[in-house]
């Protein structure tokens, strides 16, 4: 179990049936790191600034920490995760790419040391929405409010 104390000692029986104790020995298993999940940063369309801290390796070193996010709560290493170093510290702020646009994304910073995979709080936002095309209708010059005349249509798409 993670994070708890065992204590042990040998023990050894004779052929006669004597039997004898070592000295009595304790270890501590490995807990889970302990970590936090940064603000979100800078959203786009598809990507979104994301980081966090691992404050504490729990005993054991972390091999591996990062972000995890996807579109249904509670994302885990399995999910879409976006590596970031090992050790504990600071995980710096980092563009994460991939995402949906116009979804709710989940996301939460991770930390992988011999007990598991411990997660920080979990954060939410919306990827920015791609926009529907905007349609116009420009009156010509020189053409009278309902005059007959062909007309100019304009659109527009917005990268955001």
């Amino acid at each position: 179990m993670p994070g708890a104390s065992y204590q042990y000692r040998l023990k050894a029986v004779t052929s006669s049936g004597v039997t004898y104790y070592g000295a009595t020995m304790t270890f501590n298993s490995a807990a889970f790191a302990s970590v936090s999940t940064a603000a979100v940063g800078a959203i786009t369309t598809t990507s979104a600034v994301l980081g966090g801290d691992v404050t504490a390796d729990g005993g054991s070193a972390v091999t591996e920490r990062g972000i995890v996010w996807g579109t249904v709560p509670n994302p885990i290493t399995a999910s879409f995760k976006s590596p970031n170093g090992s050790g504990t510290g600071v995980l710096p702020a980092a563009t994460v790419n991939g995402m949906p646009p116009g979804f709710t994304i989940y996301a939460r910073a991770y930390a992988i040391n011999s007990a598991g995979t411990a997660y920080g709080n979990q954060i939410s936002f919306a990827t920015t929405a791609i926009g529907a095309p905007e349609i116009g209708i420009e009156q010509p010059v020189g053409v009278p409010l309902g005059g007959d005349c062909p007309a100019t249509i304009k659109n527009s798409v917005g990268d955001n």
